[in-house]
């Protein structure tokens, strides 16, 4: 293992939602993720930093958690998970999070993040809003950011509702992979022909979407349970 839950962290029983991006800046990698423990059977969630020389052997941010779920922020603003990472060739870190002011919908949310991984300045207004579209119009799941010249293509999954799957968790349902771009990486426009043409039959179960810059095209990678959970 990369990294290994330690006894009595507010990580120690779990991570999830890992997002790893390289800052060729600073020769590291960076990581964001969702780290979880249980008391009991009362959960505590939220999300770390951690970097790396080699991409093998991690240090865990000294501000973590950076940020928790539960916790209301400035606006009412409330935190669910990570969604993308981008480090510029500058090596400004921006994180991409899922987060909402109510309990139905998950816009995304951009959150500035100091280069000691130690400060988080979440942006006052989402970057990107689910809906009002019927394919993202419960929240934004999944997504991935890259430049290609002086655009940024965030490929994203968008859920169209949830489903109770008991224990207080919920869970997205009719997930497709969209695409929105943007000059800024902070102000975003959805295509108009979202969503994209990939595994739109009635499963539409997509739930993980990578994408990478290879010379002048972008690959994509995407997670689709098309064949059953």
């Amino acid at each position: 293992a990369l990294m290994r839950e330690v006894d009595g962290a507010w990580d120690q029983d779990g991570m999830n939602a890992i997002q790893i991006a390289r800052d060729d800046r600073h020769d590291r990698y960076v990581m964001t993720y969702q780290g979880y423990r249980s008391d009991d059977g009362t959960y505590s969630v939220g999300v770390g930093a951690a970097e790396s020389r080699d991409g093998v052997n991690w240090t865990r941010s000294e501000a973590n958690p950076v940020l928790m779920q539960g916790v209301e922020y400035e606006g009412g603003l409330f935190i669910d998970w990570p969604l993308a990472l981008y480090v510029s060739e500058g090596g400004g870190i921006t994180s991409y999070m899922g987060a909402s002011t109510t309990d139905d919908v998950v816009d995304m949310y951009a959150v500035e993040v100091s280069e000691d991984l130690t400060g988080w300045h979440i942006f006052g207004d989402p970057v990107l809003t689910a809906g009002p579209e019927s394919y993202d119009q419960a929240g934004i799941t999944a997504a991935s950011v890259v430049k290609l010249g002086d655009t940024f293509y965030m490929f994203y999954i968008g859920a169209a509702g949830w489903e109770d799957i008991g224990g207080g968790a919920r869970a997205p349902v009719t997930q497709t992979l969209s695409l929105a771009t943007s000059a800024t990486g902070i102000s975003w426009t959805k295509h108009r022909d979202n969503p994209i043409a990939v595994e739109l039959t009635a499963a539409k179960e997509l739930d993980g979407v990578a994408a990478q810059v290879v010379g002048d095209t972008i690959h994509l990678w995407l997670t689709d349970n098309y064949a059953g959970p």
